[in-house]
């Protein structure tokens, strides 16, 4: 059970990382059970209770060249990966973005929205940037993801926009638009980007006062 209601990736904690052949596996709805051997992914189980035997765990069995019908202890880590949607997080600038408006020179703008994040690969998440967490949380993939989400509005803001004036009616296109671009980057890592929005990006308060004027 997930008691912080944000983790992606819980690594279950085996005594030696020993485990007995025949011990029972149990994973929950919105679950995914990855067993890792040397730091590789290897056999992934869906919901449902398993009773570990060399049938149901064929690539680990494989590897370890484990004969048929084998009973002893396996050496092995066993992680969980949450596959529902943590909604809501939240993105924002650190620092104001730079943009040349044809109006009004140079504006420094900042920025901030939501999304939601999903795991659709636990096998390539796991592999590419869990590494030897023994939690990873929606907190480690929001620091990867700001600085993405920055460099993406970046680009959206030099090629499509002219001035800060026409901003309130493209929100919902800009939106679109990165929710897009960086669910396609994010795939190469097992996540997918959903409900991707961008709330505001407010101008500083002399500029804004200009665009009151």
């Amino acid at each position: 059970l997930d008691e912080s209601d944000d983790s992606l990736v819980y690594r279950f904690p085996v005594y030696n990382q020993e485990i007995k052949m025949g011990a029972q596996l149990t994973v929950r709805e919105n679950q995914a059970a990855l067993f890792i051997n040397e730091g590789k992914a290897a056999d992934l189980f869906g919901p449902g209770r398993y009773e570990l035997s060399t049938q149901n765990i064929p690539i680990l069995t494989k590897i370890l060249s484990l004969p048929f019908g084998f009973k002893s202890p396996f050496r092995c880590e066993v992680v969980f990966v949450s596959l529902r949607t943590l909604p809501d997080l939240k993105w924002g600038t650190r620092e104001p973005v730079a943009f040349r408006d044809k109006e009004l020179g140079l504006v420094r703008l900042r920025a901030f929205g939501t999304y939601g994040l999903k795991v659709i690969d636990p096998m390539v998440f796991a592999s590419s940037l869990v590494a030897n967490e023994a939690r990873y949380n929606a907190s480690h993939a929001e620091e990867y993801l700001k600085s993405t989400i920055v460099q993406a509005l970046n680009d959206w803001l030099g090629t499509h926009l002219k001035s800060v004036l026409d901003l309130p009616s493209q929100y919902d296109e800009v939106s679109k638009e990165l929710g897009a671009t960086l669910d396609a980057d994010v795939k190469r890592f097992g996540l997918s980007i959903e409900n991707f929005r961008l709330n505001a990006i407010t101008p500083p308060e002399s500029v804004q006062q200009a665009i009151d004027e």
